[in-house]
């Protein structure tokens, strides 16, 4: 499948910019999220696994963030049975599995219900991509920020970090131990902290240099970046908002999506759709309707946009479907 590279947001503005643009702009209070006028915004996709999409921003002095970068995938050849009680892993064996139905098994020592996850392994396509943007823009990776700790969004962590030493940022609730362990609550002895999903790739990831929380500024080479919490397609999902030439944007990770939202249905029990809906409601729909959402996977849009037509978030009168409009009757 043809892998795409867009080279500046610019670019996604003209093309996202709809009716907004016509519209008068309205005195707000100042805003310290910004990133400068030199800024470029890279766009890589990972076809493999949803067309995730990764972004690179570079600002004035090449100074970079990288946003998500995926990786190409192959499944591992290992198992692993996972105590959701306690996020705690440990490599299946080939009698376990055996015992199983496919997708749990029961421990016979404690009676415990097990689930067995597959394991991943990074190709290496991807994370050679995205570097190879990096060198041929002589940009600095400075950090790597993941909206959140999902499989599909983390493959280059390792690749990138060992490459070029960048920190890597995340909210503290999208991370587990290396053993996929739940750490402990905040305010005892510091714990390595790990993105969420690490422990289901092969050879893992390295930590997490610094953990976001909501609110917390990034800032980096003239470029601020707002951590927004969005709780609930994971417990550490994020967004981060900036402005760039006027016009808003946001990195929205898989929390909104083009008429779509991050799924929640997942077996460990971490998703949670009610909270998912909250979030987006009460954190994202509050942004101005011109904001550019630049979504973790597939096409781009608007927060006006999806507050007018994402079927998820506006579903519609059930009477519509039993009862459509007559052809060329009066609405």
């Amino acid at each position: 499948m043809r892998h795409t590279v867009r080279w500046s947001v610019t670019l996604i503005v003209l093309l996202w910019g709809i009716t907004a643009l016509a519209q008068q702009p309205v005195a707000r209070p100042a805003d310290p999220t910004i990133l400068p006028p030199e800024a470029r915004i890279y766009h890589l996709v990972v076809e493999d696994f949803w067309q995730t999409n990764c972004f690179i921003i570079a600002g004035k002095n090449r100074e970079a963030i990288v946003i998500d970068p995926g990786d190409n995938l192959a499944m591992g050849a290992e198992k692993l049975l996972v105590d959701i009680a306690t996020g705690t892993s440990r490599k299946a064996t080939a009698e376990e599995l055996a015992r199983g139905d496919g997708e749990s098994v029961e421990d016979p020592n404690t009676g415990k219900k097990l689930l067995i996850y597959g394991t991943w392994r990074a190709l290496g396509r991807d994370a050679e991509r995205i570097a190879k943007v990096l060198d041929d823009n002589k940009l600095k990776l400075k950090y790597i920020i993941l909206t959140h700790g999902h499989i599909d969004h983390i493959g280059a962590v390792g690749f990138l970090k060992k490459k070029t030493g960048a920190q890597l940022l995340m909210h503290a609730a999208d991370t587990r131990g290396a053993d996929g362990a739940k750490l402990p609550p905040p305010g005892g002895k510091p714990v390595a902290a790990y993105p969420k999903d690490a422990y289901t790739l092969e050879g893992g990831l390295p930590k997490v240099d610094r953990l976001l929380k909501d609110g917390d500024l990034v800032t980096l080479d003239g470029m601020v970046l707002q951590v927004i919490h969005t709780p609930g397609h994971s417990p550490g999902s994020i967004c981060l908002r900036t402005n760039y030439q006027g016009r808003p944007l946001l990195f929205s990770g898989d929390t909104l999506l083009y008429h779509s939202l991050g799924r929640t249905n997942f077996r460990d029990g971490s998703g949670d759709q009610e909270l998912h809906y909250k979030s987006i409601r009460e954190r994202l729909f509050t942004l101005p309707e011109e904001t550019v959402v630049l979504t973790g996977h597939y096409e781009m849009t608007t927060i006006g946009e999806e507050k007018k037509n994402n079927p998820f978030l506006n579903p519609p009168p059930i009477a519509d479907w039993l009862n459509p409009p007559t052809p060329g009757a009066a609405p």
